[in-house]
């Protein structure tokens, strides 16, 4: 996964198919306007992963703080820099698109 200035995990699950993801939204501004990029991906999960992911982010105590560190964080962290390679990121992504 590329390097952005901001990245949020986000948990997915589809209304129609009941199908559930881990999003990632990534955000990069290249200095000016015409530089800046976005990328919004999918990657699906087993339901097994799904919870273990609510259950993540249900540990951190303020999940809408950017700079926080706590565990759950530092956990999710380590996830989207690829560094669990059994983590929640293994099968092929999907684009994300507005409902």
């Amino acid at each position: 996964m590329a390097r952005a200035d901001e990245i949020t995990v986000q948990i997915a699950e589809c209304g129609s198919c009941g199908s559930q993801a881990v999003a990632i939204y990534e955000e990069s501004r290249g200095g000016a306007l015409s530089g800046e990029s976005l990328a919004h991906r999918g990657y699906p999960l087993t339901q097994e992963k799904f919870q273990l992911l609510g259950d993540l982010f249900n540990q951190c105590p303020d999940r809408f703080k950017r700079a926080c560190a706590c565990p759950a964080h530092r956990e999710l962290a380590r996830q989207v820099s690829g560094a669990d390679k059994s983590g929640f990121f293994q099968k092929e992504p999907f684009l994300m698109k507005p409902a």
